[in-house]
């Protein structure tokens, strides 16, 4: 794809207020059913058991050093019985290992108040902040109606800092209104225990913006655990989340989840419902439901990629790998989805709870280059690599135009087990999947048609395939062709060397009705280097406008060349002389991506071409993947 392309052209030149602040209003309602937390106001007053830190540090000598120039109060005792109120920007609480402990009238470790932002608090431990189901007369209304916290800020200013700090034994551990918070290094557990609020857990997030990177969230109780996210914009990053009622849980949108370890969770591993989410790279495995999951018409173009879930399923309903329900538009892909499944509600077993990958009513989604084997509940049968269902309790029950592409289904062999099952689905595509030792190799149910399923290697399977309808169809014209049989294209007669087998074709099902394989491939779907050349580019002015503002836009076509299809082809770099400057982002893909043997796929780039420059070379590269996943770049 170095191809250059010379191109040529030209263009021509030518109120006053007061405001008296008496209350501190917080209220957290009741966590809602099936959705995330929700927030609102309540009060609390400040009252004699009260350390506050301001620019000053008038009160900070009482338990500590005050440096006027670092604004910085350092701790050079424990504190039990008294909140540290932070009330001023730009302040430092370092709490040199000592311990903010509980007292009979204190709710609260550390308050960061009102339209304060710049606050660091670190190397403290706050524990034992645990409240009542009301508020008493001695606290003065202290007591939050929600959760009490180690560490609670109010502030919607924010930009504040926690580092290794400890936040355990209470109600909820952190708990921060505002946004683009950093926590980093901070062990938050043993939190919820015995609370009964939907406040209650570890790290609780309202803002957007906030970083929660490399802290040890474990054994946090209350419904949702370990990490809660009720907003968006977030990036929660190598954090080990373990043994709590649930992992991380993210509700918003544009939120990231990466490279976390999320094992041995009562629930959930991970939970997103938000659009635009990103969760790569995370380790969530033995958890009691889901390693990774979402629910309800909302992850929508999300992508779930380079996980480690295994061994998920292990004492609840939706035990799967990954588990998604009515969404659309993701993208799920190089994910390790293996060993998953475990006993359902009740402890009674059903086969829909026990894939490696779940899709529930998910369309026009990307599913690739996964590694999906040996799924299902030993003893108990069930158990797919992949299970595609419509349903119609989530948005319409459609699971149409879903993409199933490069990717491993071996040796989920419990009775009922198939590599890919797919049930009341259409318009799906098929193929480059590797479908091995299955119990059922692509078992297609009731009401799934128009789908296409070509260049699939079905090795050994005991079952190749089951089910379908005359709509389906099992190969594509020459020169894509069908799928390579283990039980049939080995030694197949191929008289005219074409890589197809000759009459008869490949009948996998005696059902009548059953579409059959016109164009069984002589041998398995091939790796290596796609085969793609570049055509001459084809420059034009898009607008008027663009004449004048010197943007060029070039249409660059792509050939296959070869006898596999190219998954994912992309261009990715463009090397200009004469000055001009690629206007577009990169990489950019290729068509849909996808490019068949003997087809081709186009995409157009815009250049700012500099006023007098009337031709220039540009040099492009790119990628692309072959029939098996593999990742190639070009020239």
């Amino acid at each position: 794809m170095g191809e250059q392309g010379r191109l040529s052209g030209s263009r021509f030149l030518g109120f006053s207020a007061s405001l008296v602040f008496a209350l501190l209003a917080v209220l957290i309602l009741a966590l809602m059913s099936g959705g995330g937390p929700a927030a609102a106001s309540a009060a609390y007053t400040a009252y004699s058991h009260q350390i506050t830190i301001n620019s000053t540090g008038d009160e900070c000598s009482s338990v500590g050093t005050w440096d006027q120039s670092s604004q910085s109060c350092t701790l050079n005792t424990d504190i039990t019985d008294t909140t540290v109120w932070i009330v001023s920007s730009g302040v430092t609480l370092n709490g040199n290992s000592h311990l903010v402990n509980w007292g009979s009238d204190v709710h609260f470790g550390v308050i960061i108040g009102d339209y304060t932002s710049g606050v660091t608090v670190e190397n403290l431990s706050a524990s034992g902040f645990l409240g009542s189901d009301s508020p008493t007369t001695s606290n003065q209304n202290i007591h939050w109606a929600g959760a009490d916290s180690a560490i609670f800020e109010k502030s919607t200013s924010s930009t504040n800092t926690f580092t290794n700090d400890s936040a355990i034994n209470s109600d909820a551990g952190f708990f921060l209104w505002g946004p683009n918070n950093t926590l980093s290094g901070n062990n938050v557990s043993n939190n919820g225990i015995n609370c009964t609020k939907g406040s209650c857990g570890g790290i609780q997030l309202l803002g957007d913006g906030n970083t929660v990177s490399g802290n040890t969230v474990d054994s946090d109780a209350g419904p949702y655990g370990g990490i809660i996210v009720q907003s968006s914009g977030n990036t929660i990053s190598g954090n080990t989340v373990d043994s709590n009622t649930s992992g991380i849980s993210l509700y918003g949108n544009n939120n990231a989840a990466e490279n976390n370890t999320a094992n041995n969770n009562g629930g959930r591993g991970i939970f997103a419902t938000g659009s635009g989410d990103t969760i790569s790279g995370n380790t969530a495995s033995s958890n009691g439901w889901a390693g990774i999951s979402s629910v309800g018409d909302s992850l929508n173009n999300s992508t779930i990629s380079g996980n480690t879930v295994h061994d998920n399923g292990q004492n609840g309903s939706g035990n799967s790998g990954i588990s998604l329900y009515g969404s659309s538009g993701d993208t799920i892909s190089n994910n390790d989805t293996s060993y998953n499944g475990g006993m359902g509600p009740n402890g009674l077993y059903s086969e829909w709870e026990l894939p490696g990958i779940y899709l529930a009513s998910v369309s026009d989604s990307t599913i690739s280059g996964n590694v999906s084997n040996s799924n299902g509940y030993s003893g108990m049968g069930g158990g797919d690599g992949i299970f595609l269902q419509a349903n119609s309790a989530f948005g319409n029950g459609s699971c149409a135009s879903d993409i199933i592409k490069n990717n491993t289904f071996d040796s989920n062999t419990l009775i009922y087990g198939s590599g890919i099952h797919v049930y009341g689905c259409s318009y799906l595509t098929i193929a480059g999947n590797t479908i091995g030792s299955n119990y059922l190799g692509l078992n297609l149910g009731n009401n799934t048609y128009n789908s296409q399923v070509y260049h699939n290697n079905f090795i050994d399977n005991a079952t190749q395939a089951n089910g379908s309808t005359s709509s389906d169809v099992f190969s594509l014209p020459a020169p894509v062709g069908g799928n390579y049989w283990s039980d049939f294209s080995p030694g197949c007669n191929d008289a005219d060397h074409d890589g197809f087998c000759d009459s008869p074709d490949y009948n996998y099902s005696a059902g009548a009705g059953n579409p059959e394989d016109d164009l069984p491939l002589t041998q398995p779907v091939a790796s290596g280097k796609p085969p793609l050349t570049l055509d001459l580019p084809s420059p034009s002015w898009a607008s008027l406008s663009d004449y004048q503002a010197g943007v060029l836009s070039v249409t660059w076509t792509v050939n296959n060349t070869g006898a596999n299809e190219a998954w994912s082809v992309q261009l990715t770099g463009s090397t200009n002389t004469g000055g001009v400057t690629l206007a577009s982002t990169l990489p950019a893909t290729v068509g849909t991506g996808d490019i068949l043997p003997g087809s081709s796929g186009s995409v157009t780039l815009r250049y700012n071409v500099p006023a007098g420059v009337g031709s220039w070379v540009s040099t492009l590269s790119g990628s692309a993947q072959d029939g098996v996943g593999t990742t190639y770049t070009y020239p």
